[in-house]
């Protein structure tokens, strides 16, 4: 685990605060308002170290990494019309259990990621 750093706490606080799945760049301006000095290296830094030692998920959407407070293990759905990201409710050890082609593998990671049109955009 990383040491404590100011910048490091406010990114996980902004990544806590909210459930729109934020991208760096979104993250930096939030700690901008905070620690206006702060540099877009530093956010990657400490999203890439928050995300490495388990305290935040990331995954990418076309070519824009987004991130999450909420490391539970839970499915996102993706818009393709507008990219708004969002949670899904899901059982994952269920939906784990449907899957097929799994004979033989232990699974220590998940990333389910739907897209489509969301109820705004269809």
């Amino acid at each position: 685990m990383a040491r404590y750093s100011k910048q490091r706490e406010v990114i996980e606080n902004i990544l806590h605060s909210t459930t729109a799945h934020p991208s760096a760049a979104e993250v930096y301006a939030k700690a901008k308002e905070v620690i206006p000095n702060i540099s877009l290296g530093t956010v990657y830094r400490n999203l890439d170290s928050l995300s490495h030692d388990g305290e935040a998920q990331s995954f990418t959407v076309g070519d824009i990494a987004h991130f999450d407070g909420n490391i539970a293990p839970h499915p996102h759905f993706f818009c393709t019309k507008c990219g708004r990201v969002k949670d899904l409710e899901c059982d994952m050890d269920k939906l784990l259990s449907l899957m097929t082609g799994l004979d033989g593998c232990e699974v220590d990671s998940e990333t389910v990621l739907l897209g489509g049109l969301c109820s705004e955009c269809v």
